[in-house]
């Protein structure tokens, strides 16, 4: 249901890969692991960051006046807290709007 929705947010960071440290990115770079280009993630220095609950609240409230729905990415994605970083750093920057018209109004607001 919010699959292309998390797609179009996330952007080419979905093509990065998540690496446990930079030692393990170094050594995969170092062997050519990849016949293309790719950026190594080090999971470890990952930092990624949440919609405050604020903002988010107050884009709810926006959303309800005009009855539709806001959700945070954070919401709609199951994962293992060992890899909290990463999905931050990935989808915690965007907010999931029921439509264009109500993204346009919080963006606008």
């Amino acid at each position: 249901m919010f699959a292309k929705a998390l797609e179009i947010g996330a952007g080419g960071k979905l093509n990065q890969i998540v690496v446990e440290n930079e030692v393990v990115g170094s050594a995969l770079f170092k062997k050519n692991c990849f016949n293309y280009q790719v950026t190594f993630i080090p999971i470890n220095k990952i930092v990624g960051r949440e919609i405050p609950l604020n903002i988010l609240q107050n884009a709810r409230d926006i959303a309800a006046k005009m009855k539709g729905q806001v959700a945070s990415p954070m919401e709609v994605i199951s994962f293992s807290s060992e890899i909290k970083p990463a999905i931050l750093y990935v989808f915690g920057n965007f907010l999931i709007c029921s439509s264009n018209e109500i993204a346009k109004m919080i963006v606008f607001h």
